[in-house]
């Protein structure tokens, strides 16, 4: 016999009917439930207090794609060591040149130091960006040197419509090579190699050695070429600083297979970035051209291993996508002010060993900038190949069911599920 509860609404019995179980469903007849857990149970329920708020900076990184690289923001400390190291390196050779030679700063050198700055800096432009981008642009220093024999050649025709066609030559080339790269998906450096011997062979059949017949001297306007240089490298460290800036710039930097495509943002922007470092070789070359008076038909080779020398130097890294905010100019700087040492000094210096200096220290900066610059997680969410290794020397054996051995059980193998 079954009774009826009437605050529960339903039958109190076990059983009704042919046998059937009547389960309840634990609610009064208002529909409110009959228990509900409290956060001292086992199975709390989450309250709006109990809850971890998300910083901004975290829920940035919520919408980081992980196939474009690790979440988070670089850190920038290591960065700013090594452009305060820069610093004072820059300071200490100005003060060795100044107290070995009293007029070492004058007016006349001082000009042509800031315009050594400015073209050395350029040319580190033009390689940065394409090594900020992830693609290499081996090919900037025969761009240069096109150029500056184009300017040459024809600056007696008007100054302003020589420079403007070689500038759309040079960026060109650099639009040339940043569409192969990205149509057919291969290595930069692999691209713009093929297209410095190809270069290089053009400038073989070039007019050797072109003086210009212009009234236009670059150095009455060093500071100007100086402060604009000055002024592009700022503004593309401090733009190359911004989380998202930095990261879609960067996005053509493989993180997988290097032959998989990377999406059409970074391609957009591998090739606007080539075609820049290309315009930016031009107007080192045309600088060059209007400093000395004259172009040279010399080897791109070298000066593409120097404007590369500037760029590692610089803090950029070899791999793409890190790098700092002064560290071109006071690259640039710190090479010009060696130049004009060796100069004052009477020291010869084989152009070889300097560039193959500046590539050497700037290669190690880059392996300190990945290690030190990339961004931090914490030590339980790392996941590096020797921890997925230590994850998995435990003996295979360990996941079988451990052997049984109490006193009155026969002799088994119960990991194997068999008896002896």
């Amino acid at each position: 016999m079954t009774t009826s509860d009437p605050e529960r609404g339903t039958e109190s019995g076990r059983f009704a009917g042919d046998g059937f179980r009547v389960e309840p469903d634990f609610r009064y007849p208002s529909g409110e439930a009959e228990y509900v857990p409290d956060s001292t149970s086992r199975y709390p329920v989450p309250t709006e207090d109990s809850t971890q708020r998300v910083t901004p900076a975290e829920l940035d990184d919520v919408f980081d794609d992980p196939e474009h690289g690790e979440p988070g923001r670089d850190r920038l400390g290591v960065h700013w060591v090594w452009e305060a190291l820069l610093l004072i390196g820059c300071v200490a050779l100005g003060f060795v040149i100044a107290n070995g030679r009293s007029h070492a700063f004058s007016d006349a050198n001082l000009r042509s130091l800031m315009l050594s700055a400015s073209i050395l800096g350029a040319l580190g432009l033009a390689a940065g960006m394409s090594l900020r981008v992830g693609a290499v642009n081996l090919a900037v220093g025969p761009i240069m040197v096109i150029a500056s024999l184009y300017f040459a050649q024809h600056a007696h025709d008007g100054v302003t419509p020589a420079l403007l066609i070689a500038l759309a030559l040079t960026t060109g080339i650099g639009l040339v090579i940043g569409v192969i790269v990205v149509a057919f998906q291969v290595p930069a450096w692999a691209v713009s190699f093929a297209a410095l011997i190809g270069l290089q062979l053009w400038i073989q059949h070039l007019p050797a050695d072109q003086q210009i017949f212009t009234q236009f001297h670059a150095e009455r306007h060093a500071y100007y070429w100086f402060v604009g240089f000055v002024v592009i490298a700022l503004v593309g460290g401090v733009l190359g600083a911004v989380h998202t800036i930095r990261r879609a710039v960067g996005r053509f930097r493989p993180v997988g297979d290097p032959a998989d495509r990377r999406g059409g943002n970074a391609s957009v922007l591998t090739i606007l970035m080539l075609a820049g470092s290309g315009l930016i070789a031009g107007l080192a070359g045309v600088g060059s051209a209007m400093m000395s008076q004259e172009a040279l038909t010399s080897t791109g080779l070298l000066t593409s291993g120097l404007a590369l020398g500037v760029a590692l130097l610089a803090g950029t890294s070899a791999y793409g996508r890190r790098g700092g905010i002064f560290g071109t100019v006071l690259a640039a700087i710190l090479l010009a002010l060696l130049d004009h040492y060796f100069a004052v000094a009477h020291i010869k210096v084989d152009q070889i060993v300097v560039i193959a200096a500046a590539v050497g220290v700037g290669l190690i900066v880059t392996r300190a900038v990945e290690t030190a610059g990339r961004p931090q997680r914490p030590e339980s969410e790392e996941t590096t190949t020797s921890s997925w290794l230590r994850r998995q020397q435990g003996s295979w054996t360990d996941q079988l069911p451990v052997r049984t051995t109490e006193v009155g059980f026969e002799a088994t193998d119960e990991r194997w599920g068999t008896r002896a």
